[in-house]
């Protein structure tokens, strides 16, 4: 199976506006994501989506593939489904644009699993180990069931651990949290368009819930750790923080 990776990169951003095109360590923050993603052999092609202007021109500059897709488009997934028809892998990964320490290994294993797992849509999810991870609206918890497959997404904590003090839960039970990166079969992706909202995903919020909501399998991979997305200025700040460090270690 060849595999393609995009990039979907939004421009008006609500919480950090211009993100993408904002400064870490002497580069746009988008670069930093491309040439993570682009790091990962094995794979045909790295392609960034943009829906403005500035991203299509900073990404040519340092030396992007990319392409304009229609600004209406209102999310990642609708983005690469309406140029799938361009991508020359049958099995696309989604790498969020504001990603710029995304897991080495975890695209890695989301390549090799794409092979042989049969299904249309993979996914990724972590332990949760903290109270706060584990309350927080933000952070999109997902069930599992025994073949690893989503049962269910949500903002809030799931399951309920019925007649067991909230403050032990994470003591009697395995919370999981969702991590944002996707990989989608083509077919799936040519689907997309067609599928209903549904009532669950106009609930919640969660685009994940219309796929399960339409019948379709997302098979979940264990990731070690969170991701470490920009999506504040306290974040960004962060990550200058983090290059800087490493920089002064000489490890970049």
């Amino acid at each position: 199976m060849k595999i393609s990776i995009a990039i979907p990169a939004h421009f008006a951003s609500t919480r950090l506006p211009r993100k993408l095109l904002l400064d870490l360590a002497g580069h746009p923050l988008l670069q930093h994501t491309w040439k993570r993603a682009s790091a990962l052999p094995g794979v045909e092609e790295v392609v960034i989506l943009a829906d403005h202007e500035e991203i299509l021109d900073t990404a040519k500059k340092f030396g992007a593939t990319v392409w304009m897709t229609d600004v209406r488009c209102c999310s990642g997934t609708a983005r690469i489904a309406s140029v799938a028809e361009r991508f020359r892998g049958d099995f696309i990964l989604n790498v969020q644009g504001d990603e710029p320490f995304i897991d080495a290994k975890l695209l890695a294993d989301m390549r090799t699993h794409a092979q042989d797992f049969g299904g249309d849509i993979l996914t990724a999810a972590y332990r949760i180990s903290t109270e706060a991870d584990l309350e927080n609206p933000n952070r999109v918890k997902v069930v599992l069931g025994q073949e690893r497959q989503a049962l269910y997404f949500s903002r809030s904590p799931i399951p309920f651990l019925r007649g067991v003090e909230k403050k032990c839960w994470l003591t009697q039970h395995t919370f999981w949290a969702h991590i944002g990166l996707y990989g989608y079969t083509k077919n799936f992706l040519r689907k997309l368009p067609d599928l209903p909202r549904g009532v669950l995903a106009e609930a919640e919020k969660l685009e994940q819930l219309q796929f399960l909501e339409a019948g379709h399998r997302i098979h979940v991979l264990e990731a070690t750790q969170p991701t470490r997305g920009i999506d504040t200025l306290e974040d960004l700040e962060r990550a200058r923080r983090y290059l800087a460090e490493d920089f002064a270690k000489g490890e970049v």
